[in-house]
């Protein structure tokens, strides 16, 4: 008897956050640590367990409209000269197409928007969500990964407060301070075994997500995989349906078709650390 296989969502969006920020050793762990600071940030303001869960997922998935690895470094190292916007616009759409991470895909949208330019909706909840995100991603762009985190974090909450009112809001800037203040918070954020950390105590660490809500995932995977290169914008699809129709023919079941289907959108994850000037180089690859 067929016996559907499950994933723990959290080890999911641990590999995926990790594929995401393999472009280059400067992005390592990037998503993951603005995960965490978004998540101690929400803990202190004191969100619902249920909107600290979608602020941890929109951090650990946060660059994900970034389609290539230049256009990530770039936004890590602040010196990308494209449009802001057009990153998380890209993120919230492909993010919303999957029912749990909808709620995610909106903080997304607006993790690069200014507190003063969020004046229409600052008072409701997804703006304050976005701006958690906002600051969780400003705080682990300014950490310098070749200096002490001890010997810099003074520095850093200095940046935050001068960026009270015009970019953050004030409340958010105080809840910063109160958890920045502990040695135990830079030392964990900073943690080699971060990865690990997160995955026992983060939020809903123990939920499962099952073969049957996963074809919609996988497909997600998919579209950023193969939207990075009109060369490959069709590939993974085509392989997902040519290995699900070879499948059935052979005999498989049904679930076991849908498996098979699952795979072929994920065969190409590998590719997303691969810079665009090798997938566009339009003659053949040269020797290292």
């Amino acid at each position: 008897m067929y016996q559907e296989p499950s994933v723990k969502i959290i080890d999911f969006l641990l590999s995926l956050s990790d594929a995401l920020d393999l472009a280059s050793p400067a992005l390592s762990q990037h998503q993951l640590r603005t995960a965490f600071i978004a998540w101690k940030l929400a803990e202190a303001a004191q969100f619902p367990s249920s909107v600290i869960e979608q602020i941890f997922i929109a951090a650990l998935l946060h660059d994900i409209g970034a389609l290539s690895p230049e256009e990530k470094l770039g936004l890590h190292e602040s010196n990308y000269e494209g449009n802001l916007e057009s990153h998380c616009v890209y993120g919230e759409n492909v993010l919303k197409r999957v029912p749990i991470l909808e709620h995610a895909s909106r903080i997304v949208r607006h993790h690069h928007t200014r507190w003063p330019d969020l004046a229409q909706s600052r008072e409701t909840e997804p703006a304050l969500q976005s701006q958690v995100l906002f600051v969780a991603d400003t705080v682990e762009r300014a950490i310098n990964r070749k200096k002490y985190i001890l010997h810099q974090d003074e520095e850093i909450i200095s940046e935050i407060e001068s960026l009270s009112e015009t970019q953050i809001c004030p409340e958010l800037v105080d809840q910063f301070r109160s958890i920045a203040s502990r040695e135990d918070f830079w030392l964990t954020l900073t943690s080699p075994k971060l990865a690990t950390i997160i995955s026992d105590i983060a939020p809903f660490n123990n939920l499962l997500v099952y073969q049957s809500s996963f074809l919609s995932i996988s497909e997600l995977v998919r579209d950023i995989i193969d939207f990075r290169s009109p060369f490959t914008a069709s590939h993974s699809s085509g392989v997902s349906a040519a290995a699900s129709t070879m499948a059935g023919y052979l005999g498989y079941s049904e679930p076991e078709v849908e498996l098979i289907r699952i795979a072929g959108n994920l065969h190409d994850l590998g590719k997303m650390s691969v810079p665009n000037r090798i997938l566009n180089k339009p003659a053949r690859l040269g020797k290292a």
